[in-house]
């Protein structure tokens, strides 16, 4: 799932705000933090009828990271490319072969009191992972993620002291390294740095030394405004037949030897990080992109 999906679907499940968490087993092979093996079954499920069960508080999201806030626990789902929650209120709509969950029905309405609501956790090429942690103890997860790009916190004055703290340490690097960094961004898709990349003018080679307070406001910028065209495009296809592209809302990404929509020069592909960056050589230089060009 990309970042996109994954906040809209943190945005679905929060329907079970409320409910009660039933069956909570904890694997005995995993005691450290009960963290629960990869599997394609994520053991819970939820009752809105609960009489002294852990009522869920809040249903939240923090980069790919996916978090179950119980009054006694907080469950963390880390999303990956091919996981997925999946949540039903028909037991009959379930089929289970080899362990693997097929056929489950999206939550499509607000449960009722009596209704038993069944949680899954699907991971089939094992990249993601569960775990649970008890109430006031902090996920270890996040000790080394930085800010999410929609926190009202993340700003250019929260980039430009990550600058400086990388810098102190002696770590003077190319400014996409930087931003892919999920110790400055908290999961960051490959294709948003790309184009945000882009749509500030900055090449994705310019080390994070030469960035001034100017640069770093425009790539803030341009990567919310990337981050929150990805999310509309994807709410947007729930009601189209054939799905878009999510391509079509970049201008580089993906689109090696064409015409850049600015200049007319051509699109190149270069290897960064083990990663595909698409950029536009005249376009995006150390410098910044004059305003007007800015289509946020």
């Amino acid at each position: 799932m990309n970042l996109a999906e994954i906040y809209l679907l943190s945005s679905d499940l929060a329907i079970l705000n409320g409910m009660f968490l039933e069956d909570f087993y904890i694997r005995k092979e995993y005691p450290n933090h009960n963290a629960f093996t990869r599997s394609m079954i994520f053991p819970v499920s939820l009752r809105a009828d609960g009489a002294f069960s852990p009522v869920l508080v809040k249903v939240g999201r923090w980069g790919r990271l996916i978090l179950f806030k119980f009054t006694t626990c907080t469950i963390v789902f880390r999303m990956a490319h091919n996981t997925h929650i999946k949540v039903t209120t028909d037991s009959a709509k379930l089929k289970i072969e080899k362990d693997k969950v097929v056929g489950v029905m999206a939550l499509s309405k607000v449960p009722k009191a009596d209704d038993k609501t069944y949680l899954f956790f699907m991971d089939p090429l094992k990249c993601g992972a569960a775990s649970a942690y008890p109430i006031g103890e902090i996920p270890t997860e996040f000790s080394y993620l930085g800010m999410d790009i929609l926190d009202l916190s993340f700003t250019t004055k929260y980039i430009m002291s990550e600058i400086t703290k990388s810098l102190l340490l002696g770590r003077n690097l190319c400014v996409k390294s930087f931003i892919m960094d999920k110790g400055t961004v908290a999961w960051l898709d490959n294709s948003i740095a790309t184009e945000a990349l882009f749509i500030a003018g900055i090449s994705p080679y310019c080390m994070v030394a030469q960035l001034d307070e100017g640069h770093v406001g425009a790539l803030v910028k341009s990567m919310k405004v990337v981050y929150r065209r990805a999310i509309e495009l994807v709410r947007n296809d729930f009601q189209r037949i054939e799905k878009t592209n999510l391509s079509e809302i970049y201008s580089t990404y993906g689109r090696e030897g064409e015409q850049c929509a600015v200049c007319d020069h051509i699109i190149i592909k270069v290897i960064l990080d083990g990663l595909d960056t698409y950029m536009c050589p005249n376009c995006q230089t150390d410098k910044v992109r004059s305003e007007g060009t800015f289509n946020g």
